[in-house]
C-alpha cells in the first residue's frame, strides 16, 4: 500500500514539473534564480549592483539584480562591456583637480572617503583629467547624498539646479538621470552625457556654480565612460578598470518540453535612455542570425519583432515607440501563425511563416551575447502558442 502511494505521489510530482522558462527578476537576488537552472552566465569580470540602498560588489560570473528606481522593483541590468576612465574613483580630494571642496568628515555609508561640497558662496568643482576623442560621447556619473536628504537636481545651466556635471567646463545636458539607489535612504546616482569638442585631455566631473542652489552635499564614486548611458559602477585605483558584458543564455538542452513547432515568448523591460542601436530584450537563435525569433528596440527607438528562417526573413514588424517606459511584449509563433501583443494591445500578425529550426539558445537580455543595455524585469518561454486573447492578457 505504501509503495502504491509513493508511486502515485511521484507521478503527481512529475506532472507538476514546470516546462519552458519563466523568470521574475523583480526581487533582490544574489545568484541566478532557480528558474534558470542550467543557464549560462559567464560574465568574465566583477560587477556592482544596487541593493538595500547601497553598492554591492559581485564577483566574476556572479549574478545579482539591481534596484530600478523608475520601476520601483529590482531587475536584471544587462549591460555591454565598459571602462571607467576616471582614476581613483572613490578617492579623497587629493586625487581630484578640486576647487573649494574638502574631504567629508563623515564619508558616505559604505565608502572610505567622500567629497564635501559647501554652499553657493563660491564656485566649487571636482574633476578628473580624461583623454577624450573629438566627437565621442562621454557619460559622467557619481553617487550623491544631499545634506538635507532631498533629491538632487542636475543643473542644465550655471543658474539652475544644485550642481552640474561638466566636461572641460562645459555643462553636460544629454540624457540627465537622477536615480535613487534603493527604496529607502537618500543616496542617489546622477549622470549626464557630453560630446567631446576636441581630441585632448579634458576635465570631467562636477561643478557647483554660485548661481545654483545653496544646498550642500557629499559625493563619491565618479565614473567617466564612453556611450549614451551610465552603466553600473566600476571602481578604479591608479589605473582604469573595465567590466565585461552580461551574456545570460539558456541552452535549449536545459529547457524541458520545448517544441520548435510552437511556442510563446514574453518579456517585460525598459531602458534608461534612448539608444540609436538595435538591441534585443529576448531572442531565440542558433548562435547567429540565420535562424532566430526576437523582440528588440531598433535604432529608431521603435519596438521590432522578427522571425528569420534559413537566412530568409519571415516576419519583420515594427510597433510602438517605447522611449524609456516599461513595456510588456509577447509573440506567439507557430506554422503560418505569428501573433504579437504590446502592453495588452493586439500587435501585428502574419499568416505565412515558415518556422526556423536549429536553435541552440534563448538569450535573456541579449542576442548572441550582445546585451540589451537596459533592465529586464521578467522573461518567459511558454511551450505552446498562445491565442491573441491570451497574449493580450499576458502583456496587460
Amino acid at each position: 500500500m505504501r509503495h502504491d502511494l509513493f508511486l502515485q505521489r511521484s507521478k503527481n510530482l512529475r506532472g507538476r514539473v514546470t516546462t519552458g522558462v519563466s523568470v521574475d527578476f523583480t526581487s533582490k537576488m544574489l545568484g541566478l534564480p532557480a528558474a534558470l537552472n542550467g543557464a549560462s552566465y559567464g560574465r568574465a569580470s566583477a560587477k556592482t549592483c544596487h541593493q538595500d540602498g547601497g553598492v554591492v560588489a559581485l564577483g566574476y560570473g556572479q549574478f545579482g539584480t539591481t534596484w530600478d528606481d523608475v520601476n520601483g522593483t529590482y531587475g536584471f541590468e544587462t549591460e555591454p562591456a565598459a571602462t571607467n576612465l576616471a582614476l581613483y574613483s572613490a578617492g579623497a580630494v587629493a586625487t581630484y583637480t578640486a576647487s573649494n571642496v574638502t574631504d567629508a568628515v563623515t564619508p558616505l555609508t559604505g565608502w572610505a572617503a567622500s567629497l564635501q561640497f559647501g554652499n553657493n558662496s563660491v564656485q566649487r568643482s571636482a574633476t578628473k583629467s580624461i583623454s577624450v576623442a573629438s566627437g565621442t560621447v562621454y557619460h559622467i556619473s557619481i553617487y550623491i547624498q544631499m545634506d538635507d536628504d532631498s533629491a538632487p537636481v542636475i543643473g542644465t545651466t550655471s543658474s539652475t539646479g544644485d550642481l552640474s556635471l561638466t566636461l572641460n567646463g562645459v555643462i553636460a545636458t544629454t540624457n540627465p538621470l537622477v536615480k535613487k539607489v534603493g527604496s529607502t535612504g537618500s543616496l542617489y546616482r546622477i549622470s549626464c552625457a557630453r560630446t567631446a569638442s576636441a581630441t585632448a585631455t579634458h576635465e570631467a566631473g562636477l561643478t557647483k556654480y554660485t548661481g545654483q542652489s545653496s544646498k550642500t552635499f557629499r559625493v563619491v564614486g565618479i565614473q567617466v565612460e564612453t556611450g549614451s548611458r551610465a552603466t553600473s559602477y566600476i571602481a578604479t585605483d591608479s589605473a582604469t578598470a573595465s567590466r565585461a558584458a552580461d551574456p545570460l543564455v539558456m541552452p535549449l538542452s536545459a529547457i524541458r518540453g520545448f517544441d520548435l513547432a510552437q511556442y510563446t515568448l514574453f518579456v517585460q523591460c525598459r531602458r534608461d535612455v534612448v539608444l540609436g542601436t538595435n538591441l534585443y530584450a529576448l531572442a531565440f537563435t542558433n548562435g547567429g542570425t540565420s535562424n532566430r525569433v526576437g523582440m528588440s528596440v531598433n535604432a529608431s527607438n521603435v519596438e521590432s519583432l522578427l522571425v528569420d528562417s534559413a537566412g530568409v526573413s519571415q516576419v519583420s514588424f515594427t510597433g510602438a515607440t517605447p522611449g524609456t517606459a516599461t513595456r510588456k511584449r509577447a509573440v506567439s509563433v507557430s506554422y503560418n501563425n505569428f501573433l504579437s501583443s504590446q502592453n495588452g494591445s493586439t500587435g501585428t500578425s502574419d499568416s505565412s511563416v515558415d518556422m526556423p529550426t536549429g536553435f541552440t539558445v534563448l538569450g535573456i537580455g541579449n542576442q548572441n551575447s550582445t546585451p540589451f543595455n537596459g533592465i529586464i524585469h521578467k522573461a518567459s518561454l511558454i511551450t505552446r502558442a498562445y491565442t491573441q486573447t491570451e497574449l493580450n492578457g499576458l502583456t496587460a
